[in-house]
């Protein structure tokens, strides 16, 4: 399922990107690649006719490629009578992972900035809340991360796994657990969300730095009558239901940017 973007990228300043711009433009060659790799692996300064050695390049080319290479600040000459000597700039491999990290890493803490955390709470942690927790992660992973857990911990229903499995998502290895072991183990979450009844969910105990805590209330598949089948298409109800409040809140939370 596609959505819209969660949280737009962070505003980087003009002058970083046309600075990493022409870095990027200096290394745009294999051979200035080549000889750049040469300088970082070598001990010792380099002169021009080590690399027409290397290089298919006559001596006017090699000079080109290094001037481009010490214009971006990567490489560093030094003459010395009629000879030029050339090594790595001394903050040529900051400079690099600096460009790097511009590119690929900044967008990378964006969205784990932007990814929050939601504990979805029932009774016990049977249908209602493994339903919710299965639509949020296979739906709407890049803006929440989704557990959940019950008052106390119970069997996982067989309606929901079949109910769940009709919407093409498989809960039947899921284990079960209790909201109070999930308390103890310092997890922090964004929102906690309850999905049964108002009396229940008093008892949901207060995490602490929880931003938001809402309730939904759905009916319990564990409380229906009647034969497997009337019973799944009760069950069938409560998922739909389910899936529909999840979708609500998940566009909304990706509309204000997951705030």
């Amino acid at each position: 399922m596609s959505m819209q973007r969660a949280c737009p990228p962070g505003k980087v300043a003009s002058g970083d990107y046309a600075d990493q711009a022409l870095l990027f433009k200096a290394l745009a060659d294999p051979h200035r690649l080549a000889i750049l790799a040469t300088l970082a692996q070598s001990e010792h300064e380099v002169c021009v006719c080590d690399f027409t050695a290397g290089l298919p390049l006559n001596q006017p080319a090699v000079s080109h490629h290094l001037k481009v290479l010490r214009d971006a600040g990567v490489v560093k000459a030094e003459r010395r009578g009629t000879w030029v000597y050339y090594t790595l700039a001394g903050d040529a491999r900051n400079r690099l992972a600096s460009a790097l990290s511009l590119v690929l890493e900044e967008g990378a803490r964006a969205r784990r900035r932007a990814v929050q955390n939601v504990l979805f709470v029932c009774v016990h942690n049977s249908a209602r809340s493994q339903m919710a927790e299965a639509f949020v992660n296979q739906c709407y992973g890049e803006i929440l991360v989704a557990r959940s857990a019950g008052l106390e911990a119970g069997t996982l229903n067989p309606l929901a796994v079949e109910a769940m499995s009709e919407a093409g998502i498989d809960i039947g290895r899921n284990g079960t657990q209790a909201v109070f072991d999930v308390l103890e183990s310092g997890a922090r979450f964004d929102y906690v969300v309850t999905v049964c009844d108002e009396t229940s969910a008093e008892r949901c105990p207060v995490f602490p730095g929880v931003a938001s805590r809402l309730h939904w209330n759905f009916p319990d598949p564990a409380a229906f009558s009647g034969s497997w089948e009337e019973r799944l298409e009760q069950t069938r109800r409560v998922r739909d239901a389910i899936r529909a409040r999840v979708t609500a809140w998940c566009n909304e939370l990706a509309a204000n940017g997951a705030r």
